[in-house]
């Protein structure tokens, strides 16, 4: 399985999306799954559109996954993640807070975003392994 996603930074801040799946809470990057006969880079603009109904201007390849991750919702499955540093058309256009504390929906397949101040991202702000290395990567990067 692959999935990927946006690592977008605007003014110090990084967002992050607040998700119940199925009664499952989870913080992530915004981004999602891969459909059959589409293209990495396709997926991510639409996954950005969908989510976020927001435009992609840049997306630069950050990293992909390379350990092996089983998926969290499919044990008989890998999951490959891809990354990207992406710069939106206009970073405002959808509804996000500012805060550190997640804000998961009540309600089932639901999101909410929210901008977290780079100076305090840490991995254990995140919920999947894959997210909290790319956090450790991200710290390391701006930390240069």
């Amino acid at each position: 399985m692959i999935r990927v996603y946006a690592l977008i930074i605007h003014s110090d801040f990084i967002l992050v999306c607040d998700e119940n799946y199925d009664g499952v809470l989870m913080t992530k990057f915004p981004g999602g799954g891969v459909e059959f006969g589409e293209g990495i880079k396709e997926a991510l603009y639409r996954e950005i559109y969908e989510e976020m109904q927001a435009e992609i201007l840049e997306a630069t390849h950050f990293y992909t996954t390379d350990f092996f991750q089983q998926s969290a919702f499919h044990p008989n499955t890998q999951l490959i993640s891809v990354y990207y540093l992406v710069t939106l058309k206009n970073p405002f256009s959808f509804q996000a807070e500012v805060s550190l504390l997640p804000n998961y929906p009540e309600n089932k397949h639901q999101s909410h975003f929210r901008w977290v101040p780079l100076k305090q991202l840490s991995s254990e702000g995140v919920t999947f392994p894959i997210d909290k290395h790319v956090v450790y990567l991200l710290r390391n990067q701006l930390n240069k």
